[in-house]
């Protein structure tokens, strides 16, 4: 559905994430694009640096990219960028940004964690979260809230990796980290944005399953408790990424169900998704207040061509 059209998208793939505003009544999703400069240091072939964008839509699946005038790509402003490739010299990628209703500051109404490589060998690469008063017009911490390299004798929190996600925890009244600890995955609770607990173990790898094959997942609440999805990394015969569906009573620790396959599966060889199906950085759309909408919201997230949809229904 969100195709490269502008030359500061991405031709293979992207990252971010898509909500829903009941305020403003329409889909908004937050994306990865590029700004067609090499890094410092990097040679032409190296992956340039990276932006982030901004999509709106009435109906989740026809997108608008509004011309904001925020960000100079490419050597002018007509573009939908927000973060433009000067934060980080354009290292940082933004899985998750969500709008957070219950906030009382309007100027922290959306907030975002992502992730800096920037400073790869020292202490400023890791997990940054971000607050926005609409989702346009953002402010970073000045270092990471997870370290990639915690600095000893410090009060750093880490050691964590590139695969994260956020959760706002409207049960508990929390925000969620949702982090890489090889060959774990952890969490990591707020109760300001600002203060975070040390990570823990909240999805544990199995004895088969070390390295890096648990790799993300996100939590969202469903009801009185919660469901998730997990991309899980095959590596035999061949590099997979596929998601399946997680499930938790306190929001702490997770189960995977046997469902006998994945919840979304990867497609055939020589389709576009052959290989990977990552989670968004945020949950799934609920449109409506019945599995019907639910699942219609999924089939939208998950449409691979106009002629063939693939959906799973969770059962209320």
């Amino acid at each position: 559905m969100l195709r490269k059209e502008k030359p500061w998208e991405n031709e293979r793939g992207t990252w971010g994430s898509v909500i829903y505003d009941p305020d403003d009544r329409i889909f908004k999703a937050w994306y990865g694009g590029n700004s067609g400069r090499s890094r410092p240091g990097a040679g032409a072939a190296d992956p340039p640096r990276q932006v982030l964008c901004h999509a709106t839509s009435r109906d989740g699946v026809h997108w608008d990219r509004p011309n904001l005038g925020l960000i100079e790509v490419m050597g002018n402003r007509h573009n939908n960028v927000v973060v433009g490739d000067d934060h980080h010299d354009g290292m940082g990628h933004w899985e998750s940004t969500l709008k957070d209703r219950d906030e009382p500051d309007p100027k922290r109404r959306y907030k975002a964690v992502g992730w800096s490589s920037y400073d790869w060998d020292g202490p400023m690469s890791g997990i940054y979260t971000m607050t926005s008063p609409d989702g346009l017009r953002w402010t970073h911490t000045p270092e990471p809230v997870f370290h990639f390299h915690p600095r000893k004798g410090t009060s750093d929190l880490g050691p964590v990796g590139d695969a994260q996600s956020m959760m706002i925890d409207t049960l508990q009244h929390r925000y969620v980290a949702y982090l890489r600890g090889i060959p774990n995955r952890l969490m990591s609770v707020s109760k300001d944005f600002v203060t975070w607990t040390p990570p823990h173990i909240c999805i544990r790898a199995r004895e088969e399953e070390k390295g890096n094959v648990v790799y993300n997942h996100v939590g969202f609440v469903y009801g009185d408790r919660y469901l998730g999805i997990l991309t899980y990394l095959h590596r035999d015969p061949e590099l997979l990424l596929t998601l399946h569906l997680l499930t938790s009573r306190d929001g702490e620790q997770w189960q995977r169900p046997n469902m006998g396959r994945p919840l979304i599966d990867v497609g055939e060889m020589g389709e576009w998704d052959r290989f990977t199906n990552m989670l968004t950085g945020a949950p799934p759309i609920r449109v409506g207040d019945n599995s019907t909408s639910t699942t219609a919201a999924w089939r939208i997230a998950m449409r691979r061509t106009p002629e063939k949809i693939r959906s799973f229904e969770v059962a209320e």
